[in-house]
């Protein structure tokens, strides 16, 4: 379960510091203070690095690669690329969560400027991600180099192997998955999966066994055991030029 508590605070030029003694209170122990300055985005970010397994690296548009952070906030445009050793998992603002696994490449896009109305579009040019779409009122795409999947409120996973094909698997919920170069629209419900081949117009819609999608789904939430923040505060100068106080909260389950 997570909980978020946001707190708005105008800005005056004149103040060196903001003290914020009602977000200060709700943390205690295990926590996260991160302020982010107007060169890091005059916007929400959309997402934040919950926990990792190394090696992890983070661009930031024409910025050098970095090694991950937990907590790390991520914006619009972000890359992340995992090793054949490394995991992220990826906290969206409406409380969506990708598992990122070894081996992987995707860009975080979208827009946050309102926490409920979160619009997610992802990038993965190889690897494999487990979704979990959880944002009401929230759209989320998935594009890759042969098919594009739209989501509303499901769980799913995307693998893109190294020759551009993609396969989709929903766990439950749906997903509309359009090959790049086709003009189908293939409509996927729980336990049904397609690979669209990477030419980005032939595919193939298969069936998982409730036993054999249980393992899959198993296998894609076994996370690396890397404990992460237990609350992250995030603080950051608003359109508006307020500062604009956003707490999360994770219970680990």
């Amino acid at each position: 379960m997570l909980k978020i508590f946001p707190v708005l605070l105008v800005l005056f030029i004149s103040l060196g510091t903001v003290s914020n003694s009602t977000a200060s209170d709700l943390l205690s122990g295990n926590e996260t203070i991160l302020e982010l300055n107007k060169e890091d985005d005059t916007s929400r970010p959309l997402a934040v690095i919950r926990r990792f397994n190394p090696d992890v690296l983070v661009k930031r548009l024409e910025n050098d690669w970095v090694e991950a952070e937990n907590a790390k906030p991520l914006f619009n445009a972000d890359s992340l690329i995992t090793t054949e050793s490394g995991f992220a998992l990826i906290q969206f603002l409406d409380n969506s969560t990708v598992r990122m696994r070894p081996n992987s490449l995707l860009v975080i896009g979208g827009d946050s400027s309102t926490r409920g109305n979160t619009t997610k579009n992802i990038s993965l040019d190889v690897g494999e991600i487990f979704f979990n779409v959880t944002g009401i009122g929230s759209s989320t795409e998935v594009n890759t180099p042969s098919a594009v999947a739209a989501v509303r409120g499901t769980q799913f996973s995307t693998t893109v192997d190294e020759d551009g094909g993609t396969t989709i698997v929903v766990f439950s919920g749906s997903v509309v998955v359009s090959p790049v170069n086709g003009s189908d629209e293939i409509e996927l419900g729980p336990g049904e999966s397609v690979y669209v081949f990477p030419d980005g117009i032939t595919y193939e819609i298969t069936s998982l066994t409730p036993e054999e999608l249980e393992e899959l789904r198993n296998e894609l939430e076994s996370d690396p055991a890397i404990d992460g923040p237990r609350f992250i505060e995030l603080r950051f100068i608003n359109a508006d030029g307020e500062i604009e106080v956003i707490i999360i909260e994770f219970d680990e389950n």
